[in-house]
């Protein structure tokens, strides 16, 4: 019998507020979904749910939305979430993939305007432990 894995991805880096430039805090992202990681290259979209670490702006807050993959890609191209700051404001964040392991995007707020710049990468430590467990 095939085991068919859920989809599972975190990825580590940083983002700098528009009002602060030059000033990157640490951005951690975790998600996963109760679908298999095949589903979204034949599909296109994959729903998420996760966790947003965005040091002082939303601090370990949860975050849902899709995942999208061309055909047959491994992982995925394009990331939206929506997510709430810690004061309770409701944010955007859109990424979307540059290279095999890093990301590049913006979290904006309800009207569209940008609030931060992020850049991610594929926590390849993390990968590679869920890979050496077999899960």
């Amino acid at each position: 019998m095939i085991q068919v894995r859920a989809f599972e991805q975190t990825l580590v880096g940083s983002y700098e507020l528009v009002s602060e430039p030059g000033i990157e805090q640490p951005l951690m992202l975790s998600l996963c979904s109760e679908r298999a990681r095949l589903i979204a290259p034949l599909s296109g979209e994959l729903e998420v749910r996760g966790e947003i670490d965005a040091r002082g702006l939303a601090d370990r807050r949860p975050a849902r939305g899709r995942v999208s993959a061309p055909r047959l890609a491994l992982g995925f191209s394009k990331c939206e979430l929506e997510f709430e700051d810690d004061s309770g404001r409701a944010l955007r964040l859109r990424a979307s993939r540059r290279t095999l392991s890093r990301f590049v995007g913006a979290i904006v707020d309800g009207r569209g305007e940008r609030v931060a710049s992020l850049e991610l990468r594929l926590d390849l430590k993390a990968v590679f432990q869920r890979w050496l467990r077999g899960s």
